[in-house]
């Protein structure tokens, strides 16, 4: 598809705005992401020690700004960090780091929720005066359940914890919305009980602040509840036509996703709403006139988190301890030093947030419509070839060209640029990067020079080298960024990579590209296919133009992964 097929979807620039029958908190605006900084282990903890971020806040919204045009940031607080160290700060330290937090958030064009209590992962470890300490291959191994449990000992010995915080930043307009519970717990009577009566004291603060007008609302999970006053959707599935009916479950309230969705990850049979089929199915309901179908306008925030970094998430929730580095992230947008794990899952991101359509060429292989079950992919069988079309006007001698390749069997396959438009791939011309020798010991990335039936290799790569090697259980990333006579290759980028002091780095550098300066891009699949039938699958294509790239350095900052 060419450069207009996002756009095609309804890629309108996101404006506030209730219609005149519809839900009485419009949440159509918001485009958001959970944020935990990328050298923060846990979820809120950080807050006591906001000195240590600051630096590392600043830097990353403003990356995340440039490349991706978020204007909500989902955030997380904890009534250890309300108490303090000495039990009994009241907020001193973590109001402080929320008012210096707020005002670099405006900076950079957000704006932001704040959740009060959570549910989720460990219910013992808190502790202000020793970090937590990350696991490797273990998902949120540092989240802390927002009270602890051996916090849990009155529901009312929370009530200044939330009525002093709601009543200190009750006129801040920088806040989009309170949410009261992330994720309780089923059956658990303490969380049902907190989740009630903090509720009532929010919503009365709220009032009180206002002076009998609420200005923003109040939101809890799970879904439509009674101390919810718009419905709050989590989903991690590609089930879109339930995620339809999950959306519109309620239009009196209306609804807000604050969590919307996972990579596929390598190793399961399907895709957990990965953020292109999110889009897809987002921007085909944004485009239907409201009607029983689509009654209302939704926001989202989605894919988890921004930042691939110390929380661990960019492995899946069932990765065993020690588990090797992922060869895409579960979950995160971006890397510690500014690069996004995917430039097309950057640029679609703009298409939503800012209505621009930057794309030289694009296609995510999905059917053009939201009611679609399932992740849809292009299958190639050996020796095949998918012609890309370029945005008219444009020779491929500048670009950058990116896709994600699920490998099977001995099948090979990669990304073929300023090649000839011809039918076959033993007649083209033109310099092939991709993966090859899948099943033997050592799996290569190659840099190859095509001309007819000739393949000569220019430079190689043993992916064996790296953590994450290559996998035939999930998508590999390839992209590709060719400018002048260089051409550089990236593969399967990891965090390790993107904390070295030059951050992430082709594998493969060539300076030689002279021979063709401009043409076409393919996908090509190579080898031999396995067995009748078997193929290999790309996710998507995308072409941009090569400043997308960018990034800052990330200092001295000491990770643990």
């Amino acid at each position: 598809l060419v450069a207009t097929h996002v756009l095609s979807l309804g890629g309108a620039v996101l404006e506030a705005g209730r219609e005149e029958s519809g839900p009485q908190w419009d949440f159509s605006w918001i485009a958001g992401v959970e944020y935990t900084p990328a050298a923060a282990p846990g979820n809120s903890l950080w807050w006591w020690r906001w000195s240590e971020f600051a630096a590392d806040v600043e830097r990353e919204l403003a990356d995340s700004s440039r490349h991706f045009g978020f204007n909500h940031l989902r955030m997380f607080l904890h009534p250890l960090v309300y108490d303090g160290e000495s039990g009994h700060d009241e907020g001193r330290v973590m109001y402080q780091a929320m008012s210096s937090f707020l005002d670099v958030v405006e900076k950079h064009g957000f704006k932001v929720s704040f959740n009060l209590f959570d549910d989720c992962f460990n219910r013992a470890g808190a502790d202000l005066q020793t970090p937590c300490v990350p696991v490797k291959g273990r998902h949120n191994g540092c989240w802390m359940t927002s009270p602890q449990y051996v916090q849990r000992t009155s529901v009312e010995r929370f009530k200044g914890y939330v009525e002093n915080t709601i009543t200190r930043f009750a006129d801040d307009r920088r806040i989009a919305f309170w949410e009261i519970y992330n994720e309780p717990r089923f059956g658990d009577s303490f969380s049902s009980e907190l989740r009630s009566v903090a509720f009532g004291w929010v919503t009365a603060a709220l009032l009180k602040a206002g002076h009998g007008t609420q200005f923003v609302p109040v939101l809890s999970c799970w879904d439509d509840n009674n101390n919810t006053q718009v419905v709050e959707m989590h989903r991690y599935d590609s089930n879109f036509t339930g995620w339809t009916a999950q959306v519109y479950q309620n239009p009196m309230k209306g609804t807000l996703i604050t969590e919307g969705g996972s990579r596929w990850y390598q190793g399961y049979s399907s895709d957990s709403g990965s953020p292109l089929a999110l889009m897809r199915w987002f921007h085909s309901l944004r485009s239907i006139t409201p009607s029983h179908v689509a009654p209302f306008k939704f926001g989202m925030v989605t894919n988890w988190e921004l930042m691939v970094g110390s929380s661990n998430t960019r492995w899946h929730w069932n990765a065993p301890d020690g588990a090797p580095e992922p060869v895409i992230p579960w979950d995160g947008y971006m890397f510690p030093d500014g690069s996004p794990v995917s430039y097309t899952e950057a640029a679609a991101t703009r298409n939503w947030t800012r209505g621009v359509d930057e794309f030289l060429a694009f296609d995510d292989f999905l059917p053009k419509t939201s009611n679609f079950v399932g992740d849809s992919y292009l299958c190639l069988e050996a020796g095949a070839v998918h012609v890309v079309a370029l945005k008219v006007g444009t020779d491929g001698s500048s670009l950058l060209a990116e896709t994600t390749v699920w490998l099977n069997g001995t099948s090979g396959g990669g990304i073929l640029v300023r090649t000839s438009q011809v039918a076959n791939s033993t007649t083209r011309s033109g310099y092939f990067a991709g993966f090859r020798n899948f099943t033997s010991a050592a799996p290569l990335l190659v840099l190859e020079r095509w001309e007819g039936k000739s393949r000569e290799v220019l430079e190689k790569f043993a992916m064996s080298s790296l953590d994450c090697g290559l996998t035939d259980a999930g998508w590999n990333m390839l992209r590709l960024v060719v400018e002048g006579s260089k051409i550089e290759v990236y593969a399967n980028p990891m965090l390790p990579d993107a904390l070295k002091p030059q951050g992430i780095m082709p594998r493969i550098v060539w300076n030689g590209a002279t021979e063709w300066m401009k043409g076409g891009v393919a996908l090509v699949a190579t080898g031999t296919p396995a067995s009748t039938g078997s193929c290999t699958r790309f996710d998507y294509i995308g072409a941009l133009r090569t400043d997308v790239m960018f990034r800052q350095e990330h200092g001295s900052r000491t990770f643990v992964v």
